[in-house]
């Protein structure tokens, strides 16, 4: 899947938005091997793919309950992975994914502390050469201190 990975979510992303019966998509996608596939997709992508995956996982996590499943998963410390990639765009596309996962989770507060988010947050916005991704982990950073309190 390495090399067309991000058509494979691109249709998947397609097919969820524009199917009439989007639940019975979604349910297919929460089972555990489709799970997988979706974490090993971010996984394997290589950093040439990485800003070509991203958008469309951003409109998959759109679905509430397949965003809240992910967000259980392995998925976030894949991405948090990818806050080290060499495109700020790329970066910036990941921190607006953790946005999307952090707000339609269950649990803000696991969220941002099962993984650190807070101190990591706080290195980007003291140490990302990008104003944009500073900028961006900036935001986020504030919207999670209010539920971190």
């Amino acid at each position: 899947m390495k090399y067309w990975h991000h058509v494979a979510l691109n249709c998947v992303a397609v097919w969820l938005s524009s199917s009439k019966d989007a639940n019975s998509l979604e349910d297919v996608l929460l089972q555990p091997q489709a799970m997988q596939v979706l974490v090993k997709s971010v996984a394997d992508c290589d950093v040439g793919s990485a800003s070509n995956l991203f958008p469309p996982l951003l409109r998959i996590l759109q679905y509430k309950r397949l965003n809240r499943k992910l967000g259980e998963s392995d998925m976030v410390d894949e991405l948090l992975k990818r806050l080290d990639h060499p495109e700020a765009v790329v970066r910036k596309v990941v921190l607006q994914i953790i946005q999307v996962m952090y707000e339609k989770s269950e649990d803000p507060r696991v969220f941002i502390t099962k993984h650190d988010l807070i101190n990591l947050l706080e290195k980007l916005v003291e140490q990302d050469q990008s104003k944009v991704v500073s900028g961006q982990a900036k935001v986020l950073l504030k919207a999670m201190m209010v539920n971190n309190v």
